[in-house]
This record gives structure tokens, sequence and C-alpha cells, in this order.
């Protein structure tokens, strides 16, 4: 399944978290594409993705969630995020 995250933007980070969680439990196999989206607050990151691995074993779920077209700010951001949590 691919999720744009652009499609999601402008909703609460919350409900990304969501289609990711859900999806994630069912055991479907998640590609997050950030294509068109040049910046992202941490805050949205946080909530969204951050939540996801903080409530997930990262290892469990990393061969599950892919990240595609992710320009470098918002890799760096990502980087950050997962480093803190492990």
């Amino acid at each position: 399944m691919i999720i744009l995250v652009e499609d999601y933007i402008q909703r609460d980070p919350g409900f990304l978290y969501e289609i990711i969680s859900d999806s994630l439990e069912k055991g479907i196999k998640l590609v997050i594409n950030f294509k068109g989206v040049d910046t992202l607050s941490s805050e949205y990151l946080n909530e969204s993705i951050g939540r996801i691995i903080k409530e997930n074993n990262f290892e469990e779920i990393k061969n599950r969630l892919n990240f595609i077209n992710v320009e470098k700010e918002i890799k760096k951001q990502i980087t950050i995020l997962v480093n803190s949590l492990m």
C-alpha cells in the first residue's frame, strides 16, 4: 500500500498515524511517499511517524515500512527522530 503524505499534510497528524497504525496491525507493507512535500514540521513527524516508531519495535516494522521521495531535510528529521527513539 502506498501512502502519499501530501494527501494527509493538511489533516491532523493523528489521522496519518491511524492510517499507518491500522495498516501495520493488519500486516500490510507500506510505502510512505513524500513526493510533493518539501518541508514538514517536527511536530507533525513526531505525532505521526514518531508515534508509530514509539509504539512498535523499530526492528519489527522496518521491513514493513519504507520511505520514498524524501527530501534531504525531511530525511534528516526522520533520522534524528528514529535515533532519539532507539
